[in-house]
């Protein structure tokens, strides 16, 4: 409560008009903060003041124990900090020359009058509702933290001592960005670069930001000696201008408007700028993976993309996949889905470690040379029909089964792999599926194609449906192919009937061998004068067994 009593000094009288005008100066000249706020009388307000020494504060609408007992609040006192956060402040006002740091993050503040804080160095109003915030008036700021707000635009005026600006999570757009980059001092010729200034412009996985940042705006603010950099995860990392280079291309069926899920891991701390594709929702129990509005059939991925992912229910369609160009790729999988895309490359991709495709029918063909990292290449269940390995010397898994890979190139591929060493644990060639069924396992080798495999120290596996497989104890599944397949047409005349296999018309002498599907030897015989060979098959369980001879050889199910 203002004094309003009669003063004699030096002679003079003061009336009380002259009291108020007196008390009015000094206040102002310590300083006056006036706020509103929805927070209940009676409850506390997350309240901290820092004066200057000897100085006490008047309080009004609040106790010493920072005790509500109005909505408006008016404190005077010469501030040199002010806090007050999470207490539903809704306006405030700020008159106080000396103040050097003032914090109202976390409040409901739509707007911040700063008109005489001529010695203000930090203002924190970090999590409002301001649209738009103008510090023209606070010429010694060096540092401003106003992100989480929605905010459209800053007013920062010529202001030779800034140094830091966190704006993330907002709504700039490049008019916003330029008029702030414009207003920020140039400290492009400071030497230490941690003396540069600090700008932090994105959260990179918040559902809130909207700041349109782009290559342009971030090469303006380095050029200006500002280090600029983006929220991931709650830490703070270095962004650089998108390498527009380097992109992921992809093309889809998916009619414009419709939504489809990808799953895409980018290097740490880099951005992604996706064109074609409007991010509607990402979920942050499963790393990477987001549901898109697909805005155009013809898509680039920009960002340092270290995982693609793909898988049968996203509803992702692609007759088109180029990642030519993305040197920074590492993972790259495709799970089924109704794709149409024939061919993919990863040549001269110097970071692949891992390529695998199943189930895409239309894809013939795959490149993967000069890849140093490449270990495991599994493209299964498709039309492959042709593979280009090339320079992959730590290359220790492949599976090509249930393909269309022919015996020509079959030796190729086994021909164009790496050497491994004879007592390393992967070493796995799985080149057919016997359970398949002939309409989906059409991939052809023959003796010597093992022998080149052995001769490189790989072993050749049947996948047998993943038989054996224990993932608990690093089994892969399958069953080596112990014994040599027999190779040649196949023969004219199998018949199975009544528990016994016959091979008819064969010229007599003949030695005929029955296998199992692992290559197991189960019989041997020789065809009699009439060329005809008979086996016992009564007691043998259902399944895919082969019949050969010297000369010819044959599948047959039992």
């Amino acid at each position: 409560m203002l004094l309003t009593v009669r003063l004699k000094a030096w002679g003079w009288g003061f009336s009380l008009l002259t009291l108020l005008a007196l008390n009015n100066y000094f206040a102002t000249a310590q300083g006056r903060i006036t706020l509103s706020t929805q927070q209940a009388i009676g409850s506390t307000l997350d309240l901290k003041m820092e004066v200057a020494p000897g100085t006490e504060v008047v309080r009004e609408g609040i106790g010493v124990d920072n005790v509500i007992t109005a909505q408006e609040i008016t404190l005077i006192g010469d501030f040199v900090k002010f806090t007050v956060n999470t207490s539903r402040v809704t306006t405030l006002k700020a008159n106080c020359p000396n103040l050097k740091e003032l914090d109202v993050s976390f409040n409901e503040l739509s707007e911040l009058d700063l008109t005489n804080l001529p010695n203000l160095e930090f203002l924190g109003c970090f999590a409002n509702n301001i649209e738009e915030l103008n510090i023209e008036s606070c010429p010694k700021i060096t540092r401003l933290s106003c992100g989480y707000n929605g905010m459209k635009k800053v007013h920062v005026g010529s202001n030779p001592l800034m140094r830091y600006v966190s704006c993330h999570t907002n709504d700039f757009d490049g008019s916003a960005f330029e008029s702030l980059y414009q207003s920020l001092p140039d400290l492009s010729a400071i030497e230490e670069e941690e003396q540069r200034g600090q700008i932090i412009l994105i959260n990179a996985e918040h559902e809130k930001e909207n700041n349109q940042l782009t290559d342009p705006i971030l090469a303006e603010f380095q050029k200006k000696g500002w280090r600029t950099y983006q929220v991931i995860e709650s830490q703070i990392y270095p962004i650089d201008p998108l390498n527009k280079d380097s992109f992921i291309g992809l093309t889809t069926s998916v009619a414009v408007g419709e939504t489809v899920g990808l799953e895409l891991v980018p290097k740490e701390g880099s951005p992604i700028l996706i064109e074609g594709l409007e991010l509607l929702d990402s979920y942050p129990s499963h790393e990477g993976w987001a549901e898109y509005k697909v805005t155009s059939q013809d898509i680039k991925i920009f960002g340092e993309i270290e995982t693609v992912l793909l898988q049968k229910d996203d509803n992702f369609s692609l007759s088109k996949i180029d990642v030519s160009t993305m040197k920074s790729l590492v993972i790259f999988e495709v799970w089924g889905g109704a794709h149409s895309f024939s061919s993919l490359d990863f040549t001269n991709l110097e970071k692949i470690q891992k390529v695998r495709v199943a189930s895409v029918p239309s894809l013939e063909k795959i490149s993967v040379q000069r890849c140093p990292l490449l270990e495991d290449l599994n493209i299964q269940a498709s039309s492959l029909s042709s593979v280009t390995i090339a320079e992959c010397p730590n290359l220790n898994f492949v599976s090509c089964f249930e393909n269309k890979i022919k015996l020509d190139n079959m030796k190729k591929l086994v021909s164009s792999l790496p050497e491994r060493g004879a007592d390393e644990k992967y070493r796995h060639f799985y080149m057919v599926n016997s359970l398949a069924g002939a309409d989906n396992e059409q991939n052809e080798y023959n003796n010597e194609v093992l022998k080149i495999l052995r001769g490189k120290n790989w072993i050749p596996f049947d996948w047998k449906n993943g038989e054996g497989a224990d993932e608990e104890n690093d089994i892969l599944g399958g069953v080596p192919i112990a014994v040599e397949k027999p190779s040649a047409p196949s023969l004219e005349r199998v018949l199975v009937a009544n528990g016994e296999l016959r091979v008819e018309e064969v010229l007599p002498g003949t030695v005929f061998t029955l296998y199992d599907a692992s290559g197991k030897v189960i019989a041997s015989a020789s065809t009699s004068s009439e060329g005809v060979v008979r086996f016992d098959v009564s007691n043998l369980p259902y399944g895919t067994y082969v019949v050969a001879s010297p000369h010819y050889s044959t599948k047959i199910t039992i």
